[in-house]
């Protein structure tokens, strides 16, 4: 759900929803379930605009020539501060994003070696979160 743009000619990052089937991509290594939030609705309701894509607005991005050193910020960042702010809203439960973080890269490693071994992409389901 994020995005570096390198098109833009400089070194920006922005905020987008894909709305393709991602897991159809051939670059696609791994897939992690954070939380069941089917109590939110179907599909189109937990992603809409008025829902969950409101809550991610609120992630802070540096604007173009700000002050804040590019080292300070990355995807990494946004995604942690993002779980932090649904964590906050009551969507998800994460008591510990490092932890979930540490989750994160183990299954990013398995998947990785699945995947160079031309099996395709791992589903994982989250144990730091809920």
């Amino acid at each position: 759900m994020s995005d570096h743009d390198p098109s833009s000619g400089a070194d920006h990052w922005r905020f987008e929803a894909e709305t393709k089937n991602i897991v159809s991509s051939p670059l696609v290594v791994a897939v992690v379930r954070l939380a069941d939030v089917g109590f939110l609705g179907q599909y189109e309701d937990v992603v809409g605009q008025d829902s969950l894509l409101p809550m991610f607005n609120t992630v802070a991005i540096p604007k173009i020539g700000s002050d804040i050193h590019p080292a300070e910020f990355s995807s990494r960042t946004w995604f942690l501060e993002a779980i932090c702010t649904l964590h906050d809203c009551g969507v998800i439960t994460c008591d510990d994003v490092w932890l979930l973080e540490r989750e994160i890269r183990r299954f990013a490693f398995t998947a990785m070696d699945k995947y160079l071994q031309n099996k395709g992409w791992t589903a994982y389901i989250s144990e730091q979160c809920s």
